[in-house]
């Protein structure tokens, strides 16, 4: 299963958390309809996608190592 976490954290622990439990994405409540949208689209293309600022925004890697399978993106310039 592949999911896209909406949280209003932006606290690194809560990333990683929902990371570990495989999500393939992060983003908080403060993304637009239209970018949440595109976040959804792009997790089920395969992309990891996170929320400007979230500690995973610059990553090219999960926090458990490299995700198989998946191109992990950024979702903003760093």
């Amino acid at each position: 299963m592949v999911f896209l976490a909406l949280s209003v954290s932006d606290a690194a622990d809560d990333w990683i958390a929902v990371i570990r439990a495989g999500a393939r994405g992060y983003v908080t409540k403060t993304i637009s309809g239209r970018e949440l949208a595109d976040a959804v689209r792009r997790v089920r293309d395969g992309d990891a996608v996170f929320s400007p600022g979230s500690p995973g925004s610059c990553s090219t890697r999960s926090p458990t190592g490299p995700a198989p399978r998946h191109r992990w993106t950024r979702s903003s310039t760093c």
